[in-house]
């Protein structure tokens, strides 16, 4: 193999190190948020990575882990919300917009092809006291 080529070998996979570098590099960090009220919090942590394109917009992977806090002795507890548009079979989906008919949320998670991301915590049962996580 000659040197020119092994120069242009190792150009070319030091561009797809950086490439992937950049590409998986995550926003976020630390979140926080109470709900309306105060009774219920929850804070951990939220990051997003940039996957694409789609329809015109950035394309996203998210991952979370978090915690929630009942403080009041109401018997409510507390819940994580989301609200959120994904993409699906070519375009961008709103009924995932309204947080009160999405499922609860787990403490830790991923998703995948969305934007317009919010974690909500919120009182069980009761849609007034929810906030968002920020």
């Amino acid at each position: 193999m000659t040197l020119a080529r092994k120069v242009t070998m190792a150009v070319a996979a030091a561009g797809l190190v950086i490439g992937a570098a950049g590409a998986a590099q995550a926003s976020g960090g630390a979140v926080s948020g109470k709900t309306v009220g105060g009774c219920g919090e929850a804070s951990g942590n939220y990051q997003w990575f940039q996957t694409g394109n789609a329809g015109g917009y950035p394309l996203y992977k998210t991952q979370w882990t978090l915690t929630t806090k009942d403080n009041c002795a109401d018997g409510k507890g507390v819940e994580l919300r989301v609200s959120y548009r994904k993409w699906e079979n070519g375009a961008w989906r709103d009924d995932h917009m309204d947080r009160t008919k999405n499922p609860v949320l787990k403490s830790s998670g991923t998703g995948a092809d969305v934007k317009d991301v919010t974690i909500w915590v919120c009182l069980k049962g009761d849609d007034k006291t929810c906030a968002p996580v920020r």
